[in-house]
């Protein structure tokens, strides 16, 4: 597999990690995971970033199976061809599908794999959600928890990346969610912001001081990756509300853990999802208020997709 591994963690990233864990108890496959940006691979046994291991990797693998949206994926899945492997290509998010790589490597590949709804799926594709569950959960430090104590609801919501838009929008609608929160009255409410990569707070941070002010509502930001399963425990809900976007991670653990998901409409999203439109503060601030009014919401079991993908595997 060619993609991103942890850290950073990320929705691929923590997907490739979670299918390399699961690869360690299954005779028939073995799986390694070549980083290209760190060129480092890592086997189920360990990791190197010796040049040779990788080579011999890449040649005595049967699959190559590319996760990346560089437009070098390409290039790759030809020299995967060219040396007699498979190929299977995984689309991740909706916002390459015109890309001219993206329609390259989707005629070359024997099998592609599609983790939302495309708008028109090739011979060669399938629809697979990306979503693999935790083996363990952790624990969060006490100082979290008495964070989380002090308030009687919080809202979290996470950004992997700092990436904009074409209309200078904020990809993971950190700005969409600010501007709701004048609009909701506040009962002792806290909004969380995990911002893995700390580069969002400063632009945000006289924004965040006036509606802290007028509202009376906390925003904490979070300038850290964090363990997602642990922290959504004690979350009342959990917004996602991306401009763009594949088959949220995130999404799928808050609902397997019976967490209510405000989510933007700019893809088809898993049953259980409260939709509001997309980049529509408003619409979003409606949606916070009709969920405070909702039953308490119950654990939706989501698919592990391991084992269909491990499947596919073995009838390339």
């Amino acid at each position: 597999m060619i993609g991103p591994f942890p850290p950073p963690s990320g929705g691929v990233s923590i997907h490739l990690q979670r299918l390399l864990e699961r690869s360690r108890g299954n005779p028939d496959i073995s799986l390694s995971v070549f980083d290209f940006n760190k060129k480092k691979i890592y086997h189920s046994t360990g990791e190197t970033s010796s040049i040779f291991s990788v080579l011999f990797c890449f040649f005595s693998t049967d699959i190559l199976h590319i996760h990346i949206s560089h437009p070098v994926k390409y290039l790759l899945a030809r020299l995967g061809k060219l040396a007699g492997k498979k190929i299977v290509y995984t689309q991740h998010n909706s916002r390459e599908m015109e890309w001219e790589s993206t329609k390259k490597i989707i005629q070359l590949a024997n099998l592609v794999v599609f983790v939302f709804n495309p708008s028109s799926l090739p011979e060669n594709g399938i629809v697979l959600p990306a979503f693999i569950p935790p083996i363990l959960k952790n624990q969060l430090p006490q100082f979290v928890l008495e964070i989380f104590k002090k308030y009687s609801e919080t809202f979290i919501t996470v950004s992997s990346s700092s990436g904009k838009l074409t209309d200078g929008g904020d990809l993971y609608g950190f700005d969409i969610i600010l501007e709701s929160i004048p609009m909701i009255t506040g009962n002792n409410s806290a909004f969380i912001f995990v911002d893995a990569n700390g580069k969002l707070k400063n632009s945000y941070a006289e924004k965040i001081k006036k509606i802290e002010n007028e509202t009376g509502i906390k925003i904490i930001f979070v300038e850290q990756e964090v363990d997602f399963p642990a922290w959504i425990e004690w979350c009342s809900a959990f917004i996602r509300a991306t401009r763009s976007d594949g088959d949220s991670l995130s999404v799928r653990e808050a609902l397997s853990m019976g967490k209510p998901v405000l989510a933007s409409d700019c893809v088809n999203r898993p049953d259980g999802c409260r939709l509001f439109k997309s980049g529509d503060a408003k619409d979003l601030a409606v949606q916070i208020g009709q969920l405070r009014k909702d039953a308490v919401n119950h654990p939706k079991v989501q698919p592990d997709c391991s084992y269909d993908l491990f499947e596919l595997y073995r009838m390339l």
